[in-house]
């Protein structure tokens, strides 16, 4: 028993050791990283962490007129991935352009990137499909790309999830006039528009006078889409507003939701409110955050719904609560960790750099997220040399630590912080309710997994105690799977199952 203990708690303390909010030096050069791109302008908008620990992020650089879309995969350490692409990068020239704002990775490893691109006619979405290895996907529209337009606008996707049949969903706004409409864009898995989804694949509302902007989406279990953005304030204010909505899988406005599927908070700022990022809570719950603000000096906020789109109480008695971190902070990004707490993420502070905070539960700044600095409580600030240093995305890492990715003096720039939480290694009453049985097996045993409640595909992978991936592979929700501990050797191991989407169950049982 002592000889499986060992190593966790020797993982415990080394994951202690490093002050939460300080740069991983284990990455890049000493925490950060840059890739450059060799053009005037280039941006990291999106960011993945694969089953296998690699970091893939997505964006774009501005070539001439054009904008060309950019995959670079890195290893664990920060390096580029030789394997993938040319030297680990992809990069598409496209005479259309394209600004890529969102990137998923499918369970048999396809990676999406989706953003927008310019039309003969009206502004297009654009979804590019490329296999594992950075080539692009044959079978998937023309050369690997599709285009959708909607009739009337410009479309300007934001965020993109995929369905559990494989299916993809774009949001964003369209604009109608000088009007941006809330939009959304519903394809199959081989880009073709999903013409079960509102009208020919797609659907526009209009919920305020004007200002109606998705910025961020996630899928809930049952199907249903969430986003999160920015609206107009109620009255003859003309306030900026925050808006939260949530649609039925056949693109109509869930009714149950908010006020007829949509949610408006008039914050009372005429100039700055945008929802940019949100994580569904486990049980349910809907947190988003983003800037709030009545001139250039916005503050960053967290807003929380409960299910049904009323204001959460637990959160400063209305749902809805800002802080200020410094002289301006514009925050884009937001993960949770397992205890509930939030890392945001966008740029700000008292400098144009990375400005990185966390927040607990309640809203209020987690002093102990520092950068180590004498008298600092946060936030943490990492300059890219000269100009403007933009995190526009962060993920949670399997180990519990922290990547933003975004821009960086004019290349991709990443950075990696230490958070002093071990992400997988909860108990069996995890909150994401994983059940797994027997907690004790023995030679030849295998663990029966539930996944009876869940939907889509599931990547699977075991973890030993020194966090080393010893088995992966993928299931199909639905029913009990069954899964072979004959390569184990003994000791304690964790379960992780990660959905395309990012949700994550875990659970622990021991190999005697």
């Amino acid at each position: 028993m002592e000889r499986s203990i060992l190593p966790l708690l020797t993982l415990l303390c080394a994951q202690a050791f490093s002050q939460p909010g300080t740069l991983d030096t284990s990455f890049g050069n000493g925490g950060t990283l840059t890739t450059d791109l060799q053009t005037s302008s280039a941006e990291a908008t999106a960011i993945i962490q694969l089953p296998d620990g690699r970091l893939l992020a997505a964006g774009h650089t501005l070539t001439g007129a054009n904008y060309d879309p950019v995959l670079a995969m890195y290893l664990a350490n920060g390096d580029l991935d030789p394997s993938f692409g040319e030297g680990g990068l992809v990069r598409v020239d496209l005479d259309q352009g394209g600004g890529i704002q969102a990137l998923a990775v499918r369970p048999d490893g396809r990676i999406l990137m989706a953003g927008a691109a310019a039309g003969a006619e009206d502004g297009n979405a654009i979804v590019l499909q490329f296999l594992d290895d950075g080539t692009p996907d044959p079978d998937f529209g023309s050369a690997g790309y599709v285009t959708h337009s909607i009739p009337g606008g410009d479309v300007s996707p934001r965020a993109m999830v995929l369905r559990p049949d494989g299916g993809i969903v774009l949001t964003g706004s369209q604009f109608v006039g000088s009007i941006p409409h809330l939009m959304f864009i519903a394809l199959h898995a081989d880009g073709t528009p999903d013409d079960s989804f509102g009208t020919n694949g797609h659907a526009t509302f209009l919920p305020t006078a004007n200002n109606n902007v998705a910025n961020a989406m996630v899928i809930q279990p049952d199907g249903r889409l969430v986003v999160c953005g920015s609206a107009s304030g109620s009255g003859a204010s003309g306030n900026a507003a925050l808006l939260v909505a949530r649609i039925l899988p056949n693109g109509d406005p869930d009714v149950a939701f908010g006020d007829g599927g949509f949610v408006i908070r008039d914050v009372q700022y005429p100039s700055f409110a945008e929802a940019n990022a949100l994580v569904l809570e486990p049980d349910g719950r809907i947190t988003s955050t983003g800037f709030v603000g009545g001139s250039f000096a916005p503050d960053a906020f967290l807003m929380r719904l409960l299910a049904d789109g009323t204001p959460d109480p637990s959160l400063d008695g209305d749902g809805f609560i800002s802080q200020e971190l410094g002289a301006y902070d514009f925050m884009y990004g937001m993960v949770r960790q397992p205890d509930g707490r939030y890392v945001i993420g966008g740029w700000g502070g008292s400098t144009s750099s990375f400005c990185l905070a966390r927040l607990n539960a309640d809203g209020s700044l987690d002093p102990s997220f520092t950068d180590g600095e004498p008298d600092n409580a946060g936030p943490v600030v990492t300059p890219f040399g000269a100009g403007i240093s933009i995190a526009y995305a962060l993920v949670l890492q399997a180990d519990g630590k922290v990547v933003a990715c975004g821009r960086g003096n004019n290349t991709f720039a990443l950075a990696r912080y230490n958070t002093g939480v071990v992400a997988g290694l909860p108990t069996m009453a995890s909150p994401t309710g994983l059940k797994c049985w027997p907690t004790q097996v023995r030679e030849r045993e295998q663990v029966n997994v539930d996944l009876t409640d869940l939907q889509g595909k599931w990547n699977f992978r075991v973890l030993d105690m020194h966090a080393r991936a010893v088995l992966s592979g993928t299931w199909s929700a639905g029913g009990i799977r069954q899964m072979d501990t004959t390569p184990l050797g003994t000791g304690s191991y964790l379960l992780e199952l990660r959905s395309v989407n990012g949700d994550v169950r875990t659970a622990r049982f021991i190999r005697k």
